[in-house]
């Protein structure tokens, strides 16, 4: 198990919530957070720029994906059947 206050960060939103956790519009967040994890593969550096333009650490995100790597893990989650 993990333990920790999960939330979804965007570029921009005027909704509060996503899927019952809370959404942040990047420009809001604050340079508190612990770790910050980059899950998407296509935004990877994007996402990256721009929590770093809005004072977060470097050091407090997290990018999943190297260089190399081709898939993400929506793609692999969205793509496994289950029985």
């Amino acid at each position: 198990d993990v333990n920790c206050d999960l939330f979804y960060i965007v570029t921009e939103t005027d909704q509060c919530t996503f899927k019952g956790k809370p959404l942040y519009s990047v420009k809001n967040l604050s340079s508190c957070n612990d770790k910050i994890i980059v899950s998407s593969l296509i935004y990877q550096q994007e996402m990256y720029q721009n929590l770093l333009n809005v004072g977060i650490n470097r050091e407090n995100i997290i990018l999943m994906y190297s260089e190399e790597e081709i898939i993400d893990i929506t793609w692999m989650i969205s793509n496994v059947d289950i029985e």
